[in-house]
């Protein structure tokens, strides 16, 4: 049981790191992913990284994260608190 917590509270804590990071900074991570890549090879999905549904899309994953980290919370907070 104790692997399980460790593996529920790293989960929870990346949940909430991305969920983070993709809400306050999503304009950062399109320089970002932007930037990086060579231009040896076409890619297309550069065109849609530059697009505003990018961010829209960042900030949506970064709800999402958020919710699913709260979930896990959840999880571990019954263990902890259980009878």
């Amino acid at each position: 049981m104790t692997r399980l917590m460790v593996v529920l509270i790293c989960s929870e804590i990346y949940f909430v790191v991305v969920g983070v990071v993709c809400l306050i900074w999503p304009y950062e991570i399109q320089v970002f992913s932007l930037s990086h890549g060579g231009p040896v090879f076409y890619n297309p999905f550069k065109s849609w990284v530059r697009t505003q549904y990018y961010i829209w899309s960042l900030r949506s994953i970064g709800i999402l994260s958020i919710a699913c980290g709260a979930v896990v919370a959840n999880f571990i907070l019954r263990y902890f608190f259980a009878d």
